[in-house]
């Protein structure tokens, strides 16, 4: 990516998505999207509690100088390690545990749309699972890149948050299905992606991944995503053959509107 490209693109990131109003709107889209995906797959009833416990879990790990901003790894990690549980409930904490970190090593927790639009998310996983203090000290982001990240961190935190929750979530409620560990881990990256969607260059359509079009659609990737999404899933509530995909299916979308016109009203919707 040219300077120029990326000038661009951190000065129009900095214009519009730096406000804390857009990180508490972010926050909208796990009960507008992930909610009605999972409600669709497992049922309202336990998506809402699994959501809610994952959300307890997440504000569980704490904030300050010596252990960063939230993460709900840092909860499973202490849970994992308390006295007095019984192996089998061990085995069950350490296996969310594992789950967990595996989803943060490849991305999926970590490579936001904040990363995306301030042209961060190719940078290393490590690099970015970090947090704020890691990027401000690292040599090799420029000045306005750790500006860049600093302004948006609110926004970014907040995507951080709804892909924790929903990976958490996910696995949890596949588990209780009688998933194996390894296709509850699947399920839930799958979730992740589909519900926040990725965000690096090479998983934007090719229109979209030239210098030019980067700056033109810098803002479009998180529309087309969702477009799509809506698309398929009234795709396959109308015309799928297979019975149990068009009810879940229809279920999702009706849960997806429904949602939406809660937070957002008639206009919105």
């Amino acid at each position: 990516v040219n300077s120029f490209t990326s000038w661009a693109t951190s000065t129009s990131f900095l214009f519009f998505l730096t406000a804390p109003a857009s990180a508490l709107v972010n926050i909208a889209q796990t009960p507008m999207v992930a909610f009605p995906y999972l409600g669709g797959k497992f049922g309202y009833g336990k998506t809402f509690s699994a959501l809610s416990q994952a959300s307890k879990d997440f504000f569980a790990s704490g904030i300050g100088k010596d252990r960063g901003f939230y993460d709900v790894i840092r909860t499973l990690k202490e849970r994992a390690k308390e006295e007095g549980i019984s192996d089998l409930e061990r085995k069950r904490r350490q296996e969310e545990l594992g789950a967990m970190e595996k989803l943060y090593e490849d991305g999926t927790l970590n490579r936001t749309q904040t990363l995306s639009l301030a042209g961060l998310a190719e940078r290393p996983s490590d690099v970015l699972q970090g947090g704020l203090g890691t990027v401000m000290r690292n040599k090799s982001f420029t000045t306005v890149q750790k500006v860049t990240y600093g302004l948006g961190y609110a926004f970014n935190q907040a995507e951080v948050f709804n892909r924790q929750i929903t990976a958490l979530a996910a696995y949890r409620l596949a588990k209780e299905r009688g998933k194996t560990p390894d296709v509850a881990l699947q399920m839930a990256k799958d979730i992740v992606n589909e519900t926040h969607f990725e965000y690096t260059n090479a998983t934007k359509p090719r229109f979209m991944q030239g210098p030019t079009a980067r700056i033109i659609f810098q803002f479009k990737n998180y529309a087309q995503q969702m477009t799509y999404l809506l698309v398929r899933t009234l795709n396959e509530a109308v015309r799928d053959a297979d019975p149990e995909v068009k009810r879940e299916a229809q279920k999702r979308l009706g849960g997806i509107l429904f949602m939406t016109g809660l937070f957002a009203g008639y206009e919105g919707l």
